[in-house]
Parts: C-alpha cells; structure tokens; sequence
C-alpha cells in the first residue's frame, strides 16, 4: 500500500512539474519560474543530461561556417522603441545571397519549432522558423530566422495541429504574426543539418539580419542589480549568456573575431557640404566582454535601464508600452561611447539613440556611471532625430533620485550648465 501512494504521489509531482513548464511558454519558448526552488526536482525527472560545470567547449561544431559571416551583433545592441533595453540576442550578418546551412552545434534535443507567418493581406504566409535545441538540462539555444528547415523536423511537426497565436505588430518589425508551436523531441548530433537561413531585402531597400541566436543558461544565479520583475514579457532575459563562449579554442576565436558592427561613415565635400558617399566598414568590439552584455545596472548610479510610472501596472504585459523605457548605457560595439536610448515617451513619441564621448567632469553630457544622487541636474545634448540623423538645439535632463528613481525631461535648446526642470518625468527600476 505505500508503495502504490509513493508511485501515486510521484505521479502527481510530476505532472504538475510539467503543467508549470507548459503553462510558462510565451512565443514558443519554454520558461523555467522557479527554477531556484524546482532545481533539485529537475535532474531526477529531466529526460536531459545534467550541464557540466564549466560549460566551455559543450558546443562542438559551427552552428553556421564562420566565411559566411560579415559580423556578429554583440549582445546589448539598441533599437528604440522596440529595443530600448539591450538586445538579448546576437545577430547575424552576411554578405552572401546563398541559402546558408544551419548546423546542430552539438548533440542535442529540438525541444520546439515555431513557424511564424505574416500577414500579407492575402492572408497569412509562412515567413520563418525558429528551432530550439536543449544542450543538456537548463542549457537552451534558439535560432531564428530560419527560411526553411530540415525534412525530420518537417515530418515531426506534420503530425500535430500546432499552438497558435495572433501577435499584433511589433515597433521595428514586421508584422501582424501568426505564431504556430510545435513541441517535440527530436535528438540531433554535432553537424546535423537542422535548416538553412538567407537574407532578404527589406521594402525599404535594406537587408534584414538573416540569423539571430539567443543562448540562456537557467543554471547560472540570476544576477541581483536587477529587479527582473520588469522583464515580466520575457524571462529568458535573466539567463542570457554569449553563445560563443560554449565553443572552445580556434572555432570559438573564429566567432570572436566576427563580433562588431558596421560603422558607416559619411564623407562630406568641405566646401559645399553635400555628401559624397557613405563608407561602410567593420568595427571590431574589443573590450571586454568581447560579446557584450545584455546588464549594465550600475546601482547608485543613473547607468542602466529605466522605466515610466505605470510600466508594472499595463493591462497586457506581453504587448510591452515601449514608449515607457530609457536607459544609459555604454555601445555595444565600443564600449568607450557612452550611449542614450529613448523609447519616446519624454520627447513626444520621438525616439532616438545617441552615442557620445562622455565627460569626467561637470554636469554636461557626464559618464552615466559617474552621474549619483547628489541633487545636481545633468544634462545631455540630445542632437539626434527620429531618422538617427544629426540635428540640433535639443537635451535631455537627468537627476537621480535615488537607486531605483531618476526625473528625466526633453528640452529645447543646448545644455547651459544651468538647467532646471520644468515638466519632468519620473522613472524607476
């Protein structure tokens, strides 16, 4: 008789382990709440390999051929209003119009396929796909972009109808989606073709990133400078970590060697001043981390994320309110800029980023990190518009409050030195 009430009560364990692992899924992707409190449950009911404790080297081949890429995005990359907060995943450039493989970087599990459709106004057409792989128990990747994948995950997912959801149009992409999940599990080896990805070209004449990968580690302590609970759309974001780092040796330098941007300078005749041609060249990140950083929390100090009065209370939490987000941070592709990221809501729905030289000293244009509670203003030219071009007579004033609050304000003008608030806005973190 207990032996049937132990099997019992494992049984019922079990099954509502799996209905909080269900329950949590957003997007297609599977959440983990709780994981702190469910990690001595998981390795005994996890159908996944425990993680080793140094991760470095798990992934053994290239998840795409390092000659077919121009650079890698370093994590952290802003994109008002839709990527206010630093981007917690990598993006991928090529120069190639080839279909590009897809490779399984390491014995693994596709856990889940979402294939997400646009609507054309013909209704809606399949547009991509994103394929998630388990490494080992917490360890999971998600590529997406995909314009196709393999035949085995094609017949994996025939059989099922698919979870679907409508997605309203997001700022800065496409859209509305239609996102169809599929949950399966399909063990793949080091190597494997999973799918393929190539770029298209955009309406606007530009080339969309082909390839962007998210790595999160639900193992690692989530870090404590931030109150995560503003991330409440995604909790991935806790637990990203570079994806190259799981590489070792000459591959994973190859990758390193990939990460930057494409800084596009444009040259101007001297006397007349019309433009002449844009240069585009590659900047390599090198500083430290070399893949960025999605948390540049700096407590005590204004560096970091912030958002508007009201952000935790939104009916929709999965329809963020992205005019409602500012942050202060460092570039993503160099360090040594200070950068400004406004989602719109202080200056009229006008979002911006900026990147400057930041100053050591005084309250004009101050190093983010240096700038604490002491009751002065500082003040930032803001000289930029909606299209990222060079404009002027405009700033954004900045107190610090406390930790966790900060007044902001947009202002005509340049900064004096003397600044006062008028109207301010009041965020928090």
């Amino acid at each position: 008789m207990k032996k049937i009430i132990l099997i019992v009560f494992l049984l019922v364990l079990m099954l509502g382990v799996c209905l909080i692992i269900l329950t949590h899924r957003e997007r297609g992707r599977i959440f983990y709440p709780g994981r702190e409190i469910i990690s001595d449950l998981k390795n005994k009911f996890s159908p996944y390999p425990k993680c080793p404790s140094d991760l470095e080297g798990i992934l053994t081949a290239p998840l795409i051929e390092p000659k077919y890429i121009s650079a890698l995005t370093p994590l952290g990359n802003l994109n008002p209003p839709g990527h206010t907060s630093p981007v917690d995943h990598i993006y991928f450039s090529t120069d190639s119009n080839e279909k590009i493989p897809v490779y399984a970087p390491a014995d693994a599990w596709v856990t889940s396929i979402i294939l997400v459709s646009f609507d054309t106004g013909r209704g809606f057409e399949p547009y991509w796909y994103v394929i998630q792989l388990t490494i080992c128990d917490g360890l999971i990747l998600d590529f997406a972009n995909n314009q196709d994948i393999s035949q085995s995950l094609k017949d994996e997912i025939a059989t099922q109808k698919g979870d679907c959801e409508y997605v309203p149009k997001k700022d800065g992409h496409d859209g509305p989606e239609r996102q169809c999940s599929y949950s399966i599990n399909l063990k793949v080896r080091a190597g494997e073709q999973i799918g393929y990805v190539q770029r298209k070209l955009k309406s606007n004449g530009e080339f969309e990133f082909p390839f962007e990968i998210w790595a999160a580690d639900y193992n690692k302590p989530v870090p404590d400078n931030i109150d995560w609970s503003y991330y409440d759309n995604d909790s991935r974001y806790a637990h990203i970590m570079c994806p190259f780092d799981l590489y070792t040796g000459n591959l994973k330098q190859q990758f390193y060697d990939k990460l930057g941007g494409i800084d596009q300078k444009n040259n101007k005749d001297e006397k007349t001043g019309n433009q002449l041609e844009v240069v585009s060249t590659f900047k390599q990140r090198t500083i430290e981390p070399i893949c960025g950083t999605v948390n540049q929390n700096l407590i005590g100090t204004a560096q970091g994320m912030w958002f508007g009065k009201g952000w935790k209370d939104r009916k929709d939490k999965n329809i963020p309110e992205n005019s409602k987000q500012f942050s202060f941070l460092h570039w993503n592709i160099d360090p040594t800029y200070a950068e400004i990221g406004n989602a719109g809501e202080i200056s009229g729905g006008q979002s911006g980023q900026l990147q400057f030289i930041a100053k050591h000293y005084g309250t004009i244009d101050r190093e983010p990190s240096e700038v604490k509670a002491d009751g002065q203003i500082y003040c930032y030219n803001y000289n930029v518009n909606q299209n990222w071009q060079e404009s002027s007579g405009s700033k954004i004033l900045a107190q610090l409050v406390d930790d966790n609050h900060l007044k902001l304000e947009y202002q005509p003008g340049d900064c004096s030195g003397s600044e006062t608030f008028d109207k301010p806005y009041y965020y928090e973190r």
